[in-house]
Parts: structure tokens; sequence; C-alpha cells
């Protein structure tokens, strides 16, 4: 709803909003977002999706009311609200606003991470701060090393498997995105989240998992603003503005809006075709393939073994034969 909102109010097409929502909704990272397990970061999407409306739509009163509700879905949307924050004061120019959502985010962000979570957890430091504890020992130490020293973090950071996942996240909607590189402030937490990581393992930044939830709106919402300067490059081509009869002013309005609703329907048309590919239907057929090999046999034996009406944990990589 806020996105079919926020791109009717900026395109000049009305078809250009119902096809980036429906390309929003058969976008495949929501759909395995969607479709496989449930966790909480997954309400972070709605939560973002109305926050950045408000916020790039100038709907203060909305964004105010947002902010707790974010606050409460999970520790990692206290670093949205910073960067809303930033991008308030320095694109938007509201300074008093970007302020207040810079030193709100961050006070919930110190309250959370700092003191929250490590009074829960017996004194014990936020759990997925061994992820990054590469960049230093303190948030301050983290800056330093992100500032002076990149040879640290952009080996990592230009890892092949995360490239691949940005690359899946930003072909469905054909690179657009990257012409408004203002909107990656917006992103900019949820970015360092997923490329700064240092995990052993791939689910943190492969497609179907729920780590991209705070990416898609930002995505979604830079994909209509670089509509937005595709339709504004096309007027000022055609000379839009200083059309000489009124005629000549309707041809080329009607021209700017068959380029939103071209370029929305090109976004949508993506969202499919990827969505076939590497969605999660495809990867539903890709586990019926599955060949039965000797460890097949013998995880097959090994749960046999579990009476019918027992319990048992597993590792991921057997959950889900446990779960069958």
């Amino acid at each position: 709803i806020p996105l079919f909102w926020f791109a009717r109010e900026q395109l000049p097409s009305p078809w250009a909003g119902v096809l980036l929502s429906a390309a929003f909704l058969v976008y495949p990272a929501l759909q395995h977002q969607t479709l496989t397990d449930f966790h909480g970061i997954a309400l972070g999407t709605t939560a973002v999706m109305w926050a950045y409306f408000a916020l790039l739509s100038r709907r203060d009163i909305l964004l105010f009311f947002l902010l707790p509700v974010m606050i409460l879905i999970r520790e990692d949307l206290t670093l949205v609200i910073v960067m809303m924050g930033v991008y308030a004061f320095f694109i938007q120019r509201r300074r008093r606003l970007g302020l207040i959502l810079f030193g709100l985010g961050l006070a919930a962000s110190v309250l959370v991470i700092l003191v929250l979570i490590p009074a829960f957890r017996g004194g014990r430091v936020f759990h997925y701060s061994d992820y990054y504890d590469y960049l230093g020992d303190s948030p301050l130490a983290m800056l330093r090393t992100l500032v002076l020293e990149p040879g640290v973090w952009l080996p990592r950071a230009l890892h092949r498997p995360k490239l691949a996942l940005l690359v899946q996240l930003l072909l469905p909607v054909a690179f657009l995105p990257l012409l408004v590189p203002s909107i990656l402030l917006l992103g900019a937490s949820a970015l360092a989240y997923l490329f700064l990581v240092d995990y052993p393992f791939a689910p943190i930044y492969t497609l179907g998992t729920q780590y991209q939830a705070l990416l898609m709106p930002f995505i979604f919402y830079g994909t209509v603003l670089a509509i937005v300067k595709l339709v504004t490059w096309f007027g000022s081509r055609r000379g839009h503005a200083g059309a000489a009869t009124r005629g000549e002013a309707a041809v080329a309005t009607r021209g700017e809006a068959a380029v939103a609703a071209i370029a929305s329907g090109v976004v949508f048309v993506l969202c499919l075709v990827t969505l076939v590919l590497w969605g999660p239907f495809a990867v539903v057929a890709k586990r019926a393939g599955f060949r039965i090999d000797e460890q097949s046999v013998a995880e097959q034996a090994l749960l046999a073994q579990f009476p019918s009406d027992g319990g048992g944990v597993a590792e991921d990589g057997f959950a889900w034969y446990l779960c069958l």
C-alpha cells in the first residue's frame, strides 16, 4: 500500500503504482521471506516500507508514530532510524528532523544493544557482534577501521557470494536504484549488516533467508525515484517545460506517462522471470531432484530410531529432514 501510494504521487502514469506494487509482491527475496520459516525481522519489512513512505512524502506525524514500532521489532531497525536521520539532514535538508531521527535512533541503538541485551544475557555482549569483531573491540574502534583501514573490510565486502546476492537483489528491478545514489543512505545500515559480516557459513548472504528484509524497502523506493529521474530526463529531452502550445505539452505529458508505465512494466516482468529462476519454488524443484545417496540412507536410518511421538533438535542441514 505505501509503495503504491508513493508511486502514484511521484509518477505520471496511473499504471506505474499498480505494476510496481505487483512487482514487489512477486519479488524473489520477498517470496523467500514469506514462504520460509518465520523470523521477527520479517515484520521490519512492513514497518520500514511505511516509515520510508512517511519520510519521503514528508508525513512527519505518521513517521513519529512508526518509530516506536520499529524500535520494538528488532535492534537492527534502530540503525535504520539513524540513517533516516542522515538522509533527512543531508538529502532533504530538513536539519531539525534529521537531528531528531539521528539522535533517537542512536540513543535507542545504544540502549538496546549495549544495555538491555547484555542485561538479559547475564552480562554477555550482543550475540551478533562476534561476526564483526575483526573491525575492533568497540564501536569507536570499528568506526576507525571502516574509515582508515578499508583493506581490512573490503575483501569481506567484495566476497563473491555477497556480490552474487547483490545481483540477485538488483537484477529484478533492472539495477534502477543505482541511478539514485542518495537512496543508498537509507539502506546503508542493512547493506553494512550483510556485506561486512564475517560469518563462516553462507545463509546470511543467500537469497533464501530473512536477512534481506530491510533491504527490500529501499530497493523499491529507489526504483520509484529512479523512474522519476527517467521521466524527468525524457521530459527535458522532449522540451516539455518549454512546449510552445498546449497540444505539445499534452503530447509530452503522455510520453512521460508512457515512460513511467513501460519502466514499471519492465520491473514487473523481471521480477516474474527471476521469481521463476531463483524463487522459493525453484528451490523446491531442485530439492525434489536430490539423489538418494549413502548419506541419505544413513539419515533415514537415524530418523527411524526416533519414536513416533518423540521430539528432537538438529542442525540446519538436518532439520528439514527431521521435520518431514
